[in-house]
C-alpha cells in the first residue's frame, strides 16, 4: 500500500482502461485485416494489450470480490479527483478571463492617464508660453511707459500736441 492507502496506482488502471477502450476495436479485427494493417499500427495495437495485461495482472488489480470494494472505491477516488481537477481548472479559467479583464481595464485607464498627461503637458507649455508672452508685453509696456514719462520731462509731449 502507498501513503494514500491504496494497492496500486489507480490513475494507471484508468490510463490502461483509456488505453483498452481506444484500442479495443483494433485489437478484434480478424486475422486478414490484422495482417494487412501497418505494421506501426501493430506494435502500436501489441503495447497497448501489453500495457493492459500487465496493469490487470498487477497486484490488487483484479483479486477477486474481496478486492472489489477497494478497486471501485480507488476508481471512484480517481473520477472524483478528476472531477476536481476539472473544476480548478474551469475555476482557474475564471480567474484567467477576470483577471485578462482588469488588466484591459488598466490598460484603458493607463492610456486615459497618459492621454490627460500629454494634454496636462501641452496645457502647461501653453501657461508658460503665454506667460512669457505676459513677461514680454510688460516689459515693452514698462520702456514705454519710461520713454512717455522721459518726454514728459522734457516737456516733449506737450509740443508735440502744440503743433499737431
Amino acid at each position: 500500500m502507498n501513503e494514500s492507502g491504496y494497492a496500486h496506482g489507480g490513475l494507471l488502471r484508468c490510463a490502461c482502461v483509456f488505453i483498452l477502450r481506444v484500442y479495443i476495436s483494433d485489437a478484434c479485427l480478424t486475422f486478414s485485416q490484422f495482417s494487412a494493417s501497418r505494421p506501426g499500427r501493430i506494435m502500436q495495437r501489441a503495447c497497448a494489450v501489453f500495457v493492459l495485461l500487465l496493469a490487470m495482472s498487477a497486484p490488487g488489480a483484479t483479486g477477486g470480490a474481496a478486492h472489489e470494494p477497494r478497486y471501485k472505491s480507488e476508481f471512484t477516488y480517481d473520477e472524483q479527483l478528476l472531477e476536481k481537477m476539472i473544476r480548478m481548472e474551469a475555476e482557474m479559467d475564471k480567474w484567467e478571463t477576470r483577471m485578462n479583464e482588469q488588466l484591459g481595464q488598466l490598460r484603458s485607464l493607463r492610456e486615459h492617464i497618459d492621454h490627460l498627461m500629454k494634454t496636462e503637458d501641452s496645457r502647461l507649455e501653453l501657461i508658460q508660453e503665454s506667460s512669457n508672452n505676459l513677461t514680454a508685453l510688460q516689459s515693452r509696456t514698462d520702456g514705454q511707459l519710461q520713454q512717455l514719462i522721459e518726454k514728459f520731462k522734457k516737456g516733449e509731449f506737450y509740443l508735440l500736441h502744440l503743433f499737431r
